[in-house]
Protein backbone atom coordinates (compact mmCIF):
# COMPACT_ATOMS: atom_id res chain seq x y z
CA UNK A 1 0.00 0.00 0.00
CA UNK A 2 2.85 2.26 0.85
CA UNK A 3 4.62 1.83 -2.47
CA UNK A 4 1.66 2.14 -4.52
CA UNK A 5 1.59 5.59 -2.28
CA UNK A 6 4.52 6.41 -3.47
CA UNK A 7 4.29 5.53 -7.00
CA UNK A 8 0.95 7.45 -6.94
CA UNK A 9 3.00 10.50 -5.72
CA UNK A 10 5.52 10.11 -7.89
CA UNK A 11 3.16 9.73 -10.88
CA UNK A 12 1.24 12.44 -9.96
CA UNK A 13 4.34 14.88 -9.52
CA UNK A 14 6.34 14.16 -12.24
CA UNK A 15 3.60 13.37 -14.45
CA UNK A 16 1.63 16.86 -15.56
CA UNK A 17 -1.07 15.37 -16.87
CA UNK A 18 -1.73 13.90 -13.29
CA UNK A 19 -1.49 17.10 -10.91
CA UNK A 20 -4.83 17.94 -10.28
CA UNK A 21 -5.09 14.46 -9.42
CA UNK A 22 -2.26 15.08 -6.39
CA UNK A 23 -4.58 17.98 -5.12
CA UNK A 24 -7.21 16.08 -4.58
CA UNK A 25 -4.93 13.37 -3.12
CA UNK A 26 -3.91 16.55 -0.81
CA UNK A 27 -6.91 17.31 0.69
CA UNK A 28 -8.15 14.10 1.06
CA UNK A 29 -5.67 13.10 3.10
CA UNK A 30 -4.74 16.44 5.23
CA UNK A 31 -7.90 15.73 7.38
CA UNK A 32 -6.87 12.08 8.40
CA UNK A 33 -2.88 12.91 9.19
CA UNK A 34 -4.06 16.00 11.23
CA UNK A 35 -6.34 14.03 13.83
CA UNK A 36 -3.23 11.07 14.23
CA UNK A 37 -1.40 13.54 14.87
CA UNK A 38 -3.36 15.29 17.77
CA UNK A 39 -4.18 11.97 19.12
CA UNK A 40 -0.55 10.66 19.19
CA UNK A 41 0.08 14.30 21.09
CA UNK A 42 -2.84 13.59 23.42
CA UNK A 43 -1.65 10.40 24.29
CA UNK A 44 1.84 11.04 25.02
CA UNK A 45 0.80 13.77 27.55
CA UNK A 46 -1.62 11.37 29.31
CA UNK A 47 1.61 9.28 29.29
CA UNK A 48 3.55 12.38 30.68
CA UNK A 49 0.84 12.67 33.67
CA UNK A 50 0.66 9.65 34.72
CA UNK A 51 4.45 9.06 35.12
CA UNK A 52 4.25 12.19 36.45
CA UNK A 53 2.00 11.34 39.43
CA UNK A 54 4.02 8.05 39.91
CA UNK A 55 7.04 9.71 41.00
CA UNK A 56 5.30 12.54 43.18
CA UNK A 57 5.47 9.95 46.12
CA UNK A 58 8.79 9.34 46.15
CA UNK A 59 9.74 12.94 45.68
CA UNK A 60 7.62 13.79 48.89
CA UNK A 61 9.99 11.34 50.66
CA UNK A 62 13.11 12.39 49.57
CA UNK A 63 12.01 15.90 50.45
CA UNK A 64 10.76 14.97 53.90
CA UNK A 65 13.78 13.00 54.91
CA UNK A 66 15.88 16.40 53.57
CA UNK A 67 13.69 18.84 55.83
CA UNK A 68 14.07 16.39 58.91
CA UNK A 69 17.77 16.23 58.51
CA UNK A 70 17.99 20.14 58.22
CA UNK A 71 15.79 19.92 61.32
CA UNK A 72 17.99 17.89 63.09
CA UNK A 73 21.26 19.98 61.70
CA UNK A 74 19.16 23.36 63.06
CA UNK A 75 18.50 21.82 66.38
CA UNK A 76 22.64 20.34 66.69
CA UNK A 77 23.65 24.11 65.52
CA UNK A 78 20.92 26.09 68.14
CA UNK A 79 22.77 23.93 70.76
CA UNK A 80 26.22 24.68 69.41
CA UNK A 81 25.60 28.03 69.76
CA UNK A 82 24.31 28.09 73.05
CA UNK A 83 27.51 26.79 74.39
CA UNK A 84 29.49 28.99 72.25
CA UNK A 85 27.79 32.11 73.66
CA UNK A 86 27.89 30.87 77.41
CA UNK A 87 31.70 30.43 76.28
CA UNK A 88 32.09 33.98 75.12
CA UNK A 89 30.14 35.18 78.33
CA UNK A 90 32.81 33.43 80.54
CA UNK A 91 35.49 34.51 78.88
CA UNK A 92 34.50 38.33 78.67
CA UNK A 93 34.17 38.13 83.00
CA UNK A 94 37.63 36.65 83.04
CA UNK A 95 38.81 39.55 80.40
CA UNK A 96 37.88 41.82 82.71
CA UNK A 97 39.27 40.02 85.60
CA UNK A 98 42.35 40.12 84.02
CA UNK A 99 42.52 43.57 83.18
CA UNK A 100 41.39 44.73 86.76
CA UNK A 101 44.67 42.28 87.72
CA UNK A 102 47.04 44.07 84.58
CA UNK A 103 45.95 47.28 85.76
CA UNK A 104 46.43 46.33 89.50
CA UNK A 105 50.07 45.18 88.39
CA UNK A 106 50.72 48.25 86.09
CA UNK A 107 50.45 50.27 88.85
CA UNK A 108 52.57 48.50 91.46
CA UNK A 109 55.51 48.38 88.52
CA UNK A 110 55.19 51.97 88.20
CA UNK A 111 55.73 52.46 91.97
CA UNK A 112 58.20 49.91 92.09
CA UNK A 113 60.06 52.02 89.20
CA UNK A 114 59.54 55.59 90.34
CA UNK A 115 61.34 54.32 93.96
CA UNK A 116 63.96 52.55 92.30
CA UNK A 117 64.61 55.90 90.40
CA UNK A 118 64.58 57.86 93.27
CA UNK A 119 67.04 55.44 94.66
CA UNK A 120 69.34 54.79 91.85
CA UNK A 121 69.45 58.76 91.77
CA UNK A 122 70.26 59.23 95.28
CA UNK A 123 73.35 56.44 95.00
CA UNK A 124 74.96 58.26 91.61
CA UNK A 125 74.87 61.11 93.58
CA UNK A 126 76.56 59.61 97.12
CA UNK A 127 79.11 57.70 95.08
CA UNK A 128 79.91 61.31 92.63
CA UNK A 129 80.37 63.01 96.11
CA UNK A 130 82.46 60.29 97.45
CA UNK A 131 84.65 59.84 94.19
CA UNK A 132 85.25 63.75 94.41
CA UNK A 133 86.27 63.62 98.25
CA UNK A 134 88.25 60.67 97.30
CA UNK A 135 90.27 62.18 94.25
CA UNK A 136 90.59 65.37 96.41
CA UNK A 137 92.31 63.18 99.13
CA UNK A 138 94.62 61.33 96.08
CA UNK A 139 95.48 64.65 94.52
CA UNK A 140 96.35 65.60 97.79
CA UNK A 141 98.45 62.50 98.87
CA UNK A 142 100.37 62.30 95.79
CA UNK A 143 101.35 66.08 95.79
CA UNK A 144 103.14 65.43 98.89
CA UNK A 145 104.41 61.49 98.01
CA UNK A 146 106.29 63.87 94.67
CA UNK A 147 107.10 66.51 96.56
CA UNK A 148 108.89 64.01 99.37
CA UNK A 149 110.57 62.08 96.75
CA UNK A 150 111.82 65.47 94.96
CA UNK A 151 113.26 66.48 98.66
CA UNK A 152 114.66 62.65 98.91
CA UNK A 153 116.60 63.23 95.61
CA UNK A 154 117.65 66.66 96.03
CA UNK A 155 119.17 65.45 99.69
CA UNK A 156 120.49 62.26 98.23
CA UNK A 157 122.17 64.74 95.63
CA UNK A 158 123.28 66.60 98.58
CA UNK A 159 124.98 63.87 100.41
CA UNK A 160 126.43 62.64 97.31
CA UNK A 161 128.11 66.30 96.58
CA UNK A 162 129.10 65.70 100.27
CA UNK A 163 130.48 62.60 99.95
CA UNK A 164 132.60 63.86 96.67
CA UNK A 165 133.56 66.88 98.77
CA UNK A 166 135.28 65.13 101.93
CA UNK A 167 136.06 62.08 100.19
CA UNK A 168 139.75 62.32 101.79
CA UNK A 169 137.79 61.67 105.35
CA UNK A 170 136.10 58.84 106.79
CA UNK A 171 134.30 57.19 103.86
CA UNK A 172 133.00 54.73 106.25
CA UNK A 173 131.02 56.64 108.46
CA UNK A 174 130.53 58.85 105.46
CA UNK A 175 128.84 55.99 103.53
CA UNK A 176 127.04 54.91 107.08
CA UNK A 177 125.25 58.23 106.96
CA UNK A 178 124.13 58.49 103.67
CA UNK A 179 122.69 54.69 103.84
CA UNK A 180 121.04 55.65 106.99
CA UNK A 181 119.38 58.81 105.76
CA UNK A 182 118.86 57.08 102.12
CA UNK A 183 116.76 54.34 104.78
CA UNK A 184 114.92 57.12 106.64
CA UNK A 185 114.14 59.13 103.15
CA UNK A 186 112.92 55.54 101.53
CA UNK A 187 110.89 54.38 104.89
CA UNK A 188 108.94 57.96 104.76
CA UNK A 189 108.37 57.53 100.88
CA UNK A 190 107.05 54.02 101.66
CA UNK A 191 104.89 54.66 104.30
CA UNK A 192 103.68 57.70 102.08
CA UNK A 193 103.01 54.89 99.39
CA UNK A 194 101.12 53.14 102.39
CA UNK A 195 98.80 55.58 103.16
CA UNK A 196 98.25 56.63 99.05
CA UNK A 197 97.56 52.46 98.56
CA UNK A 198 94.34 52.65 101.10
CA UNK A 199 93.33 55.54 98.96
CA UNK A 200 93.85 53.52 95.72
CA UNK A 201 91.50 50.36 97.68
CA UNK A 202 88.93 53.33 98.01
CA UNK A 203 88.80 54.05 94.82
CA UNK A 204 88.70 50.40 93.27
CA UNK A 205 85.63 49.77 95.65
CA UNK A 206 84.25 52.91 93.71
CA UNK A 207 84.87 51.28 90.58
CA UNK A 208 83.14 48.64 91.72
CA UNK A 209 80.01 49.80 92.56
CA UNK A 210 79.90 51.78 89.63
CA UNK A 211 80.87 48.80 87.40
CA UNK A 212 78.12 46.39 89.60
CA UNK A 213 75.69 48.68 91.45
CA UNK A 214 73.92 47.16 94.03
CA UNK A 215 70.37 48.28 92.21
CA UNK A 216 70.48 47.72 89.11
CA UNK A 217 69.02 50.16 86.50
CA UNK A 218 65.74 49.72 84.41
CA UNK A 219 67.19 50.05 81.29
CA UNK A 220 70.55 48.45 79.67
CA UNK A 221 73.49 50.16 81.16
CA UNK A 222 75.77 52.26 78.89
CA UNK A 223 79.80 51.61 78.28
CA UNK A 224 81.16 51.92 81.24
CA UNK A 225 84.03 55.15 82.12
CA UNK A 226 87.46 54.01 82.52
CA UNK A 227 88.63 57.73 83.81
CA UNK A 228 89.11 56.05 87.53
CA UNK A 229 90.34 52.95 86.53
CA UNK A 230 93.28 54.16 84.47
CA UNK A 231 94.15 56.96 87.15
CA UNK A 232 94.03 54.07 89.64
CA UNK A 233 96.69 51.99 87.29
CA UNK A 234 98.90 54.72 86.45
CA UNK A 235 98.90 55.61 90.33
CA UNK A 236 100.00 51.77 90.78
CA UNK A 237 102.64 52.10 87.92
CA UNK A 238 104.10 55.14 89.90
CA UNK A 239 104.26 53.37 92.55
CA UNK A 240 106.00 50.37 90.97
CA UNK A 241 108.56 52.73 89.41
CA UNK A 242 109.62 54.31 92.88
CA UNK A 243 109.69 50.55 94.34
CA UNK A 244 112.23 49.03 91.32
CA UNK A 245 114.62 51.77 92.51
CA UNK A 246 114.44 51.12 96.83
CA UNK A 247 116.60 49.30 98.40
CA UNK A 248 114.55 46.10 99.48
CA UNK A 249 115.89 46.11 102.60
CA UNK A 250 114.18 49.20 103.58
CA UNK A 251 111.39 49.35 106.92
CA UNK A 252 108.18 48.63 104.83
CA UNK A 253 109.20 47.42 100.86
CA UNK A 254 107.83 43.92 101.31
CA UNK A 255 104.78 45.35 102.83
CA UNK A 256 104.24 47.55 100.27
CA UNK A 257 105.16 45.16 97.12
CA UNK A 258 102.27 43.27 98.66
CA UNK A 259 99.92 45.90 98.91
CA UNK A 260 100.90 47.14 95.11
CA UNK A 261 99.85 43.18 94.52
CA UNK A 262 96.57 43.02 95.76
CA UNK A 263 95.99 46.67 94.58
CA UNK A 264 96.37 45.25 91.11
CA UNK A 265 94.25 41.48 92.01
CA UNK A 266 91.62 44.12 92.74
CA UNK A 267 91.51 46.01 89.34
CA UNK A 268 91.40 42.97 87.53
CA UNK A 269 88.82 41.54 89.39
CA UNK A 270 86.63 44.47 88.46
CA UNK A 271 87.87 43.76 84.88
CA UNK A 272 91.00 45.80 84.77
CA UNK A 273 94.16 44.42 83.95
CA UNK A 274 97.94 45.71 83.76
CA UNK A 275 100.20 44.10 81.62
CA UNK A 276 103.76 43.56 83.57
CA UNK A 277 105.94 45.15 80.85
CA UNK A 278 108.88 45.91 83.42
CA UNK A 279 112.32 44.16 83.06
CA UNK A 280 110.77 42.11 80.11
CA UNK A 281 112.56 41.76 77.03
CA UNK A 282 111.74 44.58 74.11
CA UNK A 283 110.86 43.56 70.11
CA UNK A 284 109.38 45.38 67.36
CA UNK A 285 106.42 43.44 67.66
CA UNK A 286 105.24 44.78 70.80
CA UNK A 287 101.69 47.06 70.79
CA UNK A 288 103.16 49.83 72.55
CA UNK A 289 105.23 53.14 72.48
CA UNK A 290 108.82 53.50 73.37
CA UNK A 291 109.25 57.20 74.73
CA UNK A 292 113.27 56.98 74.77
CA UNK A 293 116.38 54.55 74.20
CA UNK A 294 119.13 54.28 76.46
CA UNK A 295 122.70 52.59 76.12
CA UNK A 296 123.65 50.85 78.81
CA UNK A 297 127.04 48.80 79.12
CA UNK A 298 125.44 46.31 81.66
CA UNK A 299 123.76 44.62 79.02
CA UNK A 300 125.19 42.08 76.04
CA UNK A 301 124.93 43.85 72.63
CA UNK A 302 121.86 43.48 70.88
CA UNK A 303 119.95 42.78 73.91
CA UNK A 304 117.04 45.12 74.72
CA UNK A 305 115.36 45.43 77.99
CA UNK A 306 112.04 47.67 79.05
CA UNK A 307 113.59 49.61 82.06
CA UNK A 308 111.36 51.83 83.07
CA UNK A 309 107.03 52.28 81.83
CA UNK A 310 106.13 55.82 82.05
CA UNK A 311 102.34 54.49 81.20
CA UNK A 312 101.29 51.05 81.57
CA UNK A 313 99.15 49.13 78.99
CA UNK A 314 95.59 48.60 80.65
CA UNK A 315 93.00 45.92 79.26
CA UNK A 316 89.12 45.95 80.27
CA UNK A 317 87.76 42.61 79.64
CA UNK A 318 90.45 41.60 77.85
CA UNK A 319 90.34 44.85 75.73
CA UNK A 320 93.20 47.14 75.66
CA UNK A 321 91.77 50.60 76.62
CA UNK A 322 95.22 52.74 76.99
CA UNK A 323 98.55 51.48 75.26
CA UNK A 324 102.34 51.44 77.03
CA UNK A 325 104.74 54.49 76.74
CA UNK A 326 108.14 52.52 77.87
CA UNK A 327 111.81 53.39 78.13
CA UNK A 328 114.32 50.93 76.64
CA UNK A 329 117.63 50.36 77.44
CA UNK A 330 120.30 48.82 74.66
CA UNK A 331 122.94 46.58 75.27
CA UNK A 332 126.26 48.83 73.89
Amino acid sequence: MKNSNCSLLYVCCYNPRRRPCLRVFLKQMALPCILLCFLGQVNLLLAQQNSTATDYPASIKKLQGKVWKLQKENRHLRVTVRRLETRIETTARQTDSLKDVAKHLSEQITGHVNNLDAKITTQKQTSSQQLQQVRQSVQNKTLYGLLGLVAALLTSGLIYWLLHKKRHSDKTEVLQKLHQQKSEIEEGIIAEFQKQTVLIEMEIDIIKNMINPPLPPPVLPTSPNHTLGLKVANEINTIENNLALMDESAKGFKQLKQSVVRLKDNLKANGYEMQELLGTAYHQGLNLTVTNYLEDENLPVGTEIITKVIKPQVNFNGVMIQSAQVVVSAGS
